[in-house]
């Protein structure tokens, strides 16, 4: 496979299921389609994957969300959530405004 030989890394195929079926990874990344991020993320918390970069919004729906959190709980497995937004104009504006502004003063981080 192209990716095996330019980055000398092996390739499963046969989705996630099959991949967990040999050794779990100690963590991973979940950038699927919005419709298969939560069962995706279930899938690798059950199978046994205790830290979980999951791209947002995490899920479909509340109800998705609130899968992937219980499986989460559950099974003792971090999961966050990513906001990959760094590099957008629109990132750089409330930068920009929160400086001018006097910096900040409080935030909220969530991890399941």
């Amino acid at each position: 496979m192209v990716f095996t030989q330019k980055t000398g890394m092996p390739v499963i195929t046969g989705g996630v299921h099959k991949a967990l079926e040999q050794s779990p990874p100690e963590m991973a990344i979940v950038t699927t389609g919005v419709a298969d991020l939560s069962e995706t993320a279930c899938a690798l918390i059950v199978g046994g994957v205790r830290r979980i970069l999951l791209e947002k919004p995490g899920g479909a729906d509340k109800t998705e969300i609130i899968a992937v959190v219980n499986a989460a709980k559950k099974n003792k497995a971090e999961v966050q959530i990513a906001y990959n937004r760094r590099f957008y104009a629109s990132t750089f504006a409330a930068q920009k405004i929160i400086e001018d502004d006097g910096g900040v003063v409080s935030y909220r981080y969530f991890i399941f």
